[in-house]
């Protein structure tokens, strides 16, 4: 989906917030259909009926705050999209997922085996998510390494480069005139 984006972006210049208002669109559509085959409602009137009013009016502030939520992260999204690469708008996701294996365990809502903790599967996990949320910034060059040539073709190493070779270039054309009024 964000490689189709892109490609929307910058092949066909559409606007980022275009593409929310569509992507919205057909969501509404689309849960729209589903709802009158099978009423949404009927949970949270459920809930209404069960809780008292206070905890109800919690439940739809908690509601609306999901939606704004939702809708400021797909604006990130779109934007980091629309200005990096696709890879880039998924590098927080990267980034979090061993914040996230870290309040499962702790909520003991993931890493059991025959219903108890299975602290060898989480700390695997935990390692091979630090690694690949580290090579994840690293790709997206949020972190440089400089060893090993691993700093060559990033974007900062090639703008040095070329602006370099521009002043070679200058260097070179004023020789080359300088050469040519001699010989005249």
């Amino acid at each position: 989906m964000s490689i189709n984006e892109k490609y929307l972006f910058e092949f066909n210049n559409m606007n980022p917030f275009y593409a929310l208002l569509f992507e919205g669109f057909f969501g509404f559509l689309f849960s729209f259909i589903y709802g009158i085959f099978n009423n949404p409602f009927k949970k949270i009137i459920d809930i209404k009926e069960i809780k008292s009013s206070s905890e109800f009016i919690i439940l739809i502030f908690c509601l609306i705050v999901y939606a704004i939520l939702s809708g400021l992260k797909n604006l990130y999204r779109v934007n980091t999209t629309k200005i990096f690469t696709p890879m880039a708008s998924t590098a927080l996701e990267y980034f979090l997922n061993p914040f996230f294996f870290i309040i499962n365990f702790a909520k003991d809502s993931d890493f059991k085996i025959n219903g108890e903790k299975n602290y060898a599967y989480f700390f695997i996990n935990l390692i091979i998510g630090l690694i690949i949320s580290f090579f994840g910034l690293a790709f997206n060059e949020f972190i440089i390494l400089y060893f090993w040539g691993l700093d060559k073709d990033t974007h900062l190493q090639i703008v040095k480069r070329s602006a370099k070779d521009e002043k070679s270039i200058e260097f070179e054309d004023i020789i080359n005139v300088d050469d040519n009024d001699d010989e005249n």
